[in-house]
């Protein structure tokens, strides 16, 4: 993967302009030529790109990377005052910085692009890839390139599957900036000028000694007015194939339809207004369904010292996307007036002027919108969602007194793209958490303090996917996660063919995320040591047949202890989760679980239970509802608030935990006396280690 740095040359060496002086300047005009001509300055591409992130589903995308619209990423590699650090500031960055880091950047001549013939820009000496290629890379690398999409797949890819937090906003913030940038392209292709090669320079160049023609009038009128455009009416687009955006071959592309609909300053109408032909090279439009339309200067201007007629040539046009006939009713005028309307001429001719641009605006700034917004869907448009196992637990482990760790998750996964079939491919799962260096959060989670952000990725393992919940294991015995944690969500992330029956894309991206609730401590025992008579608590081990006898009648009053062979526990009616191979009385075992139901039940379970004062055998099953467990961090307004709502630890004989579930007889469970007493017994239990159901 090709590693970005935050610095872009932006142009030769003193010595080398100094061996090559002739063959430089014409490079510097060239490339300050193409420079002159953006299709829209810096804020409105910010604000089209703003409008595209809005009407794209990048929300739902971020949900499932657990991000909202205000998380910050890698704030502190901002170049731009328009860059907050989220992930729509970095789209901002991108839409901006995709123009160069200085007014004379040569990057920009790789911003045209002429479907009639596949080319990019040409100006004699220099020339220019076509902008599809430079923003795609699918074909070919560019070694001054950066933040294509290629490049957007390559960091999002490694963010999806991070070593640190640190290189995770990194990588995610390369992938919103390269996205800011590639859909920048997409906005250019929405301008005429950059689709029929029509360059105008307006700016200053080092070593062009002065101006190079006039700038463009369009730019400045759209920056201008940029805040107070309308951008929406356009549907947002969706095409089987990336360079479908600018060019499908069929009309349907941004780039033929401005190409094809529009004239521009240097491709405008030629012959007489009654008999309209093309520009050269650009055979539409060609004034076929053109009407002429008069209006008087004092009408357009009012209090202008101008006077005359101006003749708005109205034109139809196709929209084969939306498949809808339109028509620009001022493509172009015909008059004697200079293109800033500030002077008469002697000579009626063709040009472009504000009203011109205000009706231009209308009709390419929602398409502008509606494109960019397809290629951010087009990116995320590989999604998967994730479900709980049939086990109903994702993850189980011992506590081992804090030092337990998760080796594996189980969960359901299953293609949720609106189109595409997964083929076979590489799946991975990544958990993110947060650990705790001062407190252990399962037993006083309130006093969490959001810790460090930790990710742990899993062993690889090749699947087809489908569109039905398929049960998975990954593997985290290389990199195990803690049970001690706080702010705990997954994210799978698969890669490898999506198809559908217009496309095929042999390396596609899908993933999902889901934020589960944190692991919850359970300390599961046997308390049948002690039983109950008459609303008090006795220990009952070692009594002789005449001490369990309390009332003298010759009967047993007391009764336990007993031994559990084995002991299970459940989360949820399911499967076991946790067992041991015998639970004596005094004894308790203690294991951690993450599920994500909001309410769930805890079961204690033996199929084989002895009573060592009568020798009998009965199955035991008990069981509790709980709630969830939430200890996690939400940024807010640039900071950390802890939401938490979880039992803290209590002791329960000598033992912490904060969810205590043991075998008593029914006597203590009935008596409130007794049941309150238990807890205060004489301890610490014996624990019991055990192990993880694998089913």
């Amino acid at each position: 993967m090709k590693r970005t740095t935050w610095q872009i040359s932006t142009g030769p060496s003193a010595g080398a302009t100094a061996r090559r002086p002739t063959v430089l300047l014409a490079l510097v005009i060239a490339a300050a030529d193409a420079r002159g001509s953006l299709a829209y300055d810096l804020h409105t591409h910010t604000v089209i790109s703003e409008k595209a992130a809005a009407a794209s589903s990048l929300k739902d995308a971020l949900s499932a990377l657990q991000l909202t619209w205000t998380s910050k990423l890698d704030g502190s590699a901002a170049t731009d005052e328009r860059n907050d650090g989220s992930a729509l500031g970095w789209i901002r960055e991108g839409a901006v910085r995709e123009d160069g880091e200085s007014l004379c950047d040569p990057r920009v001549r790789n911003h045209f692009y002429n479907p009639l013939n596949d080319t990019g820009y040409f100006g004699g000496v220099i020339q220019g890839p076509p902008s599809v290629d430079w923003g795609l890379e699918e074909s070919r690398d560019y070694g001054d390139q950066e933040f294509s999409y290629k490049d957007a797949k390559s960091y999002f890819w490694s963010a999806l599957r991070p070593e640190t937090e640190q290189q995770r906003q990194h990588d995610l913030a390369l992938t919103f900036r390269s996205l800011g940038q590639v859909i920048h392209l997409v906005q250019d292709a929405a301008q005429p000028q950059h689709t029929r090669n029509d360059s105008h320079a307006g700016l200053k160049c080092p070593a062009t000694l002065g101006l190079l023609g006039p700038k463009s009038l369009y730019e400045e009128y759209v920056e201008a007015n940029a805040d107070g455009l309308d951008y929406t009416g356009y549907p947002l687009v969706s095409l089987p194939h990336l360079r479908d955006y600018w060019d499908d071959e069929r009309g349907r592309g941004v780039a033929e339809f401005s190409n094809r609909s529009f004239v521009s300053e240097g491709t405008n109408f030629l012959g007489p207004p009654d008999a309209l032909l093309p520009a050269p090279n650009f055979p539409s439009p060609d004034g076929t369904g053109a009407e002429l339309v008069e209006e008087d200067m004092q009408s357009l201007l009012p209090g202008s010292t101008l006077t005359g007629k101006m003749t708005f040539i109205s034109t139809p046009f196709e929209d084969r996307y939306v498949s809808a006939m339109g028509r620009n009713p001022r493509a172009a005028t015909y008059s004697i007036f200079t293109r800033d309307l500030s002077l008469r001429s002697l000579l009626r001719r063709y040009s472009l002027n504000r009203f011109n641009f205000d009706a231009a605006q209308a009709i390419l700034l929602p398409r502008a919108v509606g494109y960019s917004a397809g290629l951010l869907d087009f990116f995320f448009r590989g999604r998967l969602e994730i479900a709980a196992p049939d086990q109903f637990a994702y993850m189980v482990a011992p506590y081992s007194d804090g030092s337990g760790t998760f080796n594996a998750i189980k969960l359901k996964v299953r293609n949720t793209s609106v189109i595409g079939e997964a083929g076979a491919g590489t799946i991975q799962a990544i958990v993110r958490y947060r650990t705790e260096p001062y407190v252990d959060p399962l037993l006083y989670p309130g006093y969490a303090v959001g810790g460090p952000v930790s990710y742990a990725v899993s062993r690889p393992q090749e699947i087809t996917l489908t569109r039905e919940f398929q049960p998975l294991s990954f593997d985290f015995q290389e990199s195990p996660i803690p049970v001690k944690i706080t702010d705990l969500s997954v994210l799978v992330a698969f890669r490898g063919p999506f198809t559908a029956e217009d496309f095929t894309e042999s390396d596609a991206i899908l993933f999902g995320g889901k934020d589960l609730y944190e692991p919850q401590l359970f300390s599961v025992g046997n308390s049948s040591d002690y039983d109950c008579y008459l609303d008090a608590l006795y220990n009952v081990v070692g009594r002789t047949p005449e001490q369990r006898d309390l009332n003298g009648d010759g009967r047993q009053d007391l009764f336990g202890p007993s031994t559990e062979t084995p002991a299970h526990a459940r989360v949820q009616w399911n499967n076991p989760h946790y067992t041991v191979p015998g639970l004596s009385f005094a004894q308790h075992f203690r294991f951690v679980a993450v599920q994500d139901q909001s309410q769930y039940v805890l079961i204690h379970a033996s199929p084989d239970v002895v009573d060592s004062s009568t020798g009998q055998h009965t199955s035991y099953a008990a069981s509790v509802a709980l709630p969830r467990a939430i200890n996690r961090f939400v940024e807010q307004d640039g900071k950390l608030i802890h939401e938490v709502s979880a039992y803290s630890a209590g002791p329960f004989r000598g033992t912490l935990a904060p969810i205590h579930f043991h075998l008593v007889s029914n006597r203590v469970q009935s008596s409130t006396p007794c049941r309150s007493a238990l807890p205060s017994q004489p301890g610490p239990m014996t624990e019991i280690p055990g192990t993880v159901d694998s089913d």
